[in-house]
């Protein structure tokens, strides 16, 4: 057992883990014993709601958001607000405490038939049954009242000092202000949902009604060949997340820690973000929270944490989502192990450090080698050399997609990019033909080998073609290039025009790829990304397929 927690038994089986406060982010499972329907997460507190109706909360509790009210039953939906919390009752009612510095927590005394709710830095909201929209407590420097003609609402969601209330017909009405300006809404757009971020910058996420997302704030650049077949969005303060219709969570931002999903995640039902802390309900019942734990927002209500793991540097892995399946967002930096999980808690420490680590350093020291100093070049060939040897030789089950990232990047990106002379890159394709991996030796050999002349016969697709798709997306295997496959086999190579297309793509790529490299890899990749998303619109899959 790690020293980050200790475990013991309590009711019902349950296994409780007490965190050592001083672990300041990891991602932890919280298993009940009664069914959960609900979760909301706050700046640095969280509210779980049980299909009984029962409130439970967890974390940060310094201006009382977690003292649940004693005797709050027939609960029926929850919201978080940066310090407070509110619950709505099967009767229309709404109950709120914790931090009332600004009048969060002083429901209107006529509050009723209310069927949604919201809460924000220092307000909260509630849409009642007849569409209208009724706001407390202080929004930053703008009027906490929304717009006098709003109507019709379906449901409000709040950021830090701001509003959006989406109508029945889809469109948003969006008030408040921060310090750096008013939050501003596509008028044409038509949202299904959305949520407020919970910094200073008037920021949002949304999803549309064809499943897509939009983003406007400070959550970086949003991977949108991923964010597709969308159902729910949550912002936090630097990251937001997305769920997709097949149970799988994506998410981004401008922080590792607070946006990485847990490697293997999935059959998720709905999700929050805090702060700098994430929450995901699963179909299993089970919670899996991840981030950062500086106010214990990692420990479960009640103590019901049945498992933790601190941040690594690649991401978080739960030794028992591995047994979900392998992950379907995390970079292939971001996977120790083919389940997508850890190894088996019965290993010893030294036998979980991730045995690829130590070849990915290695090559990206040697891509990172200056060409002119042939001291540093000559160790860090050698460094590299060694690395594969000591991977591909010996680990147990080496990874192959690995195997791909690494020699796209050695043979483009390294100080001897293309050359026959790149000992790195021989010393790959080597052990590509001790592992006997024929695909592999085939996409090494499509990028070695010299250009075909226009007379020649194009190389079939099934030889490693998508040659800059590959390099771009770092697996001929994965989702997106799977997309662009099909979209060749199926449609391209059913026409005359579409074949020259694609008999000159296999002439010119490998060259654009070798002269290119890494400078234009990060060029295509956002048309690539429109390309693939406009693909997946057409009903083009990305599921596993072979090349016809």
């Amino acid at each position: 057992m790690s020293s980050a927690h200790r475990s013991e038994v309590i009711s019902d089986g349950m296994v409780s883990i007490h965190l050592d406060p001083r672990v300041t982010a990891g991602a932890a499972i919280w298993s009940f014993p009664n069914r959960v329907i609900q979760v909301a997460a706050g700046g640095q507190h969280n509210l779980i709601l049980t299909a009984g109706g029962k409130v439970l909360a967890s974390g940060s509790n310094e201006r009382g958001q977690t003292d649940v009210p004693s005797g709050l039953g027939e609960v029926v939906a929850i919201a978080a607000g940066y310090s407070h919390s509110l619950a709505l009752l099967r009767d229309g009612t709404v109950v709120a405490w914790g931090n009332n510095s600004r009048g969060a927590t002083n429901v209107p005394s006529d509050l009723h038939d209310v069927v949604a709710i919201s809460g924000g830095g220092g307000h909260s909201a509630a849409v009642r049954r007849d569409g209208s929209v009724v706001v407390w407590g202080q929004m930053g420097f703008g009027t906490v009242h929304p717009p006098a003609d709003l109507a019709d609402v379906v449901s409000v969601a709040s950021g830090w000092e701001c509003c959006f209330a989406i109508r029945s017909d889809g469109t948003v009405a969006a008030w408040g202000e921060t310090q750096f300006g008013v939050p501003k809404v596509p008028m044409k757009a038509r949202f299904v949902g959305i949520d407020g971020g919970g910094g200073p910058l008037p920021s949002w996420v949304a999803t549309e009604t064809d499943g897509s997302v939009k983003v406007n704030g400070a959550f970086g650049e949003a991977p949108r060949h991923q964010l597709y077949d969308v159902t729910q969005v949550a912002a936090g303060e630097m990251h937001a997340l997305a769920l997709r219709r097949d149970g799988v969570v994506i998410g981004w931002g401008n922080s590792p820690v607070r946006h990485t999903v847990p490697a293997g995640l999935r059959a998720v039902e709905s999700v929050a973000a805090g702060n700098d802390h994430s929450l995901a309900l699963c179909a299993d019942g089970t919670v899996v929270a991840w981030g950062k734990n500086g106010y214990q927002q990692l420990r479960a209500p009640l103590d019901y944490t049945s498992e933790f793991v601190a941040w690594e540097d690649d991401g978080y892995y739960l030794p028992s989502l591995g047994r979900r399946g392998p992950d379907p967002y995390a970079a292939v930096y971001g996977r120790r192990f083919d389940t997508g999980g850890s190894p088996p808690a019965t290993r010893t420490a030294e036998s979980t450090v991730d045995p690829r680590r130590a070849v990915i350093a290695a090559i990206d020291r040697f891509v990172a080698a200056d060409p002119h100093d042939f001291a540093e070049m000559g160790r860090s060939q050698i460094d590299g050399v060694k690395a594969v040897h000591a991977y591909f030789y010996t680990a147990p089950h080496p990874d192959k997609q690995l195997w791909r990232v690494l020699f796209t990047k050695v043979w483009t990106d390294g100080p001897s990019a293309g050359q026959t002379q790149n000992m790195v890159g021989s010393k790959l394709v080597e052990a590509a033909g001790r592992l006997g991996w024929l695909d592999e030796l085939a996409y090494a050999r499509s990028l070695i080998s010299p250009l075909p002349t226009t007379s020649q016969r194009a190389p079939a697709p099934s030889s490693g073609g998508c040659y800059v798709a590959t390099a771009v997306y770092g697996s001929y295997d994965c989702e997106e290039v799977r997309v662009l496959r099909r979209f060749r086999d199926q449609t391209l190579l059913g026409s005359g025009p579409g074949r020259l297309a694609v008999r000159l793509y296999y002439v010119l790529s490998p060259l654009a790829i070798r002269v290119g490299g890494r400078p234009l890899r990060n060029a295509v990749r956002p048309t690539l990304d429109r390309v693939v998303v406009a693909l997946r619109e057409r009903g083009v899959s990305g599921a596993p397929y072979s090349d016809e």
